[in-house]
């Protein structure tokens, strides 16, 4: 089967939209499909063993749902589509409604389905709900709508008449499984890791706080934290380490030689794709309590109120103080991120392609 993959924002900076295509179409291709990538500001360095890629031109940086958005916006993708997407035997978009996955949508010759996934979660978005009768006609495009987690389809059918299926986020389990540790953290002594993006809807703040309420108690922590968030340690504080930017690589090795994984966003989380990671490199976590998370670590992780750091702070001090109740959160959290290994995730969609195109 030909598959066309598009993604709306730009694939030069990181995100877990862009992140899940790569995967996505990696998965596909090792399991014998026809891949083409399409997205925004592609490096022509970004290369997929297998995978056709293609540039949709530049993006636009917008502020969306407490985070910055770089949406695909570059009148030059639609020639580029229409060129480009006349093979396929099915088109898969991302946020279905942003200007890339609709262009996609509309430029696609008549009688090849249009599977369209949606990522992101909010109790309300303004967008959304100015743009709803739109939105409700321009979803009739759709054969198909999958959608990361139950809070990702209940923002779709708030504002469209679509009833998205549940696909989750994938990931490769093995590769966080076997990661070596890496010798810098590692050397450190026990390690407690951040991972996101700088800025606020990430919680580091509340992570950092809640750090430095229990460290005098656990001398022998180090908070490791990428990449480099806005805060600063505060003073007198000297086992906080702001590493920035990582490569993959790095990123699985970190992961390795953590004890402990911090995952304090404040809200707007789909799915919660650092808590599936840690719980397969066999890290205990402390997570916000949002329904994305919920979904992805169900009962394995810890989980405190978002924003709340005296509670973050009573959690991690009881994480850190109890060996056994580490140990076990740990060994459990293998099994369930295997869950969502791209085995079973990539399987599930490619079962969305064929209902699609056997009509």
């Amino acid at each position: 089967m030909r598959i066309a993959l598009v993604c709306p924002y730009s694939m030069s900076e990181p995100g877990g939209v862009q992140e899940q295509v790569r995967g996505l179409a990696r998965a596909l291709s090792a399991a014998g499909e026809q891949v083409s990538l399409f997205g925004p500001e592609l490096p022509s360095e970004d290369k997929i063993s297998g995978v056709e890629m293609m540039s949709l031109g530049g993006a636009v940086r917008l502020p969306a749902n407490g985070s910055v958005a770089p949406v695909g916006l570059d009148p030059r993708m639609l020639v580029r589509l229409e060129l480009a997407l006349d093979p396929a035997d099915v088109l898969h978009v991302h946020e279905g409604f942003l200007p890339a996955s609709l262009a996609a949508t509309f430029r696609v010759p008549t009688g090849v389905p249009v599977v369209a996934t949606f990522h992101a979660a909010a109790e309300r978005f303004l967008p959304y709900r100015v743009a709803a009768p739109a939105l409700r006609r321009f979803g009739r495009r759709f054969a198909a709508a999958t959608a990361v987690s139950p809070s990702a389809a209940a923002l779709v059918r708030r504002y469209t008449a679509l009833n998205p299926q549940i696909v989750p986020n994938g990931f490769d389990t093995d590769a966080y499984a076997s990661a070596a540790p890496d010798p810098w953290a590692a050397g450190l002594g026990r390690v407690v890791l951040f991972v996101g993006r700088p800025e606020p809807r990430k919680g580091f703040d509340v992570a950092l706080r809640a750090f430095a309420s229990v460290s005098a108690r656990h001398p022998d922590v180090h908070l490791v934290c990428f990449p480099a968030p806005g805060s600063s340690a505060p003073d007198g504080l000297d086992r906080v380490h702001c590493l920035g930017r990582v490569d993959h690589q790095r990123k699985l090795a970190l992961y390795a030689a953590a004890e402990s994984v911090v995952v304090p966003s404040l809200h707007g989380e789909s799915f919660g794709l650092v808590v599936v990671e840690a719980m397969a490199a066999g890290c205990a976590v402390l997570a916000s309590d949002i329904p994305g998370y919920r979904f992805a670590g169900g009962d394995v992780p810890v989980y405190a109120a978002p924003g709340d750091a005296g509670a973050w702070a009573d959690q991690l001090d009881l994480l850190l103080s109890g060996h056994k109740r580490r140990s076990e959160l740990a060994e459990r959290g293998p099994a369930r991120a295997r869950e969502f290994d791209w085995t079973n995730v990539g399987a599930a969609m490619s079962d969305v392609y064929r209902a699609v195109a056997s009509g």
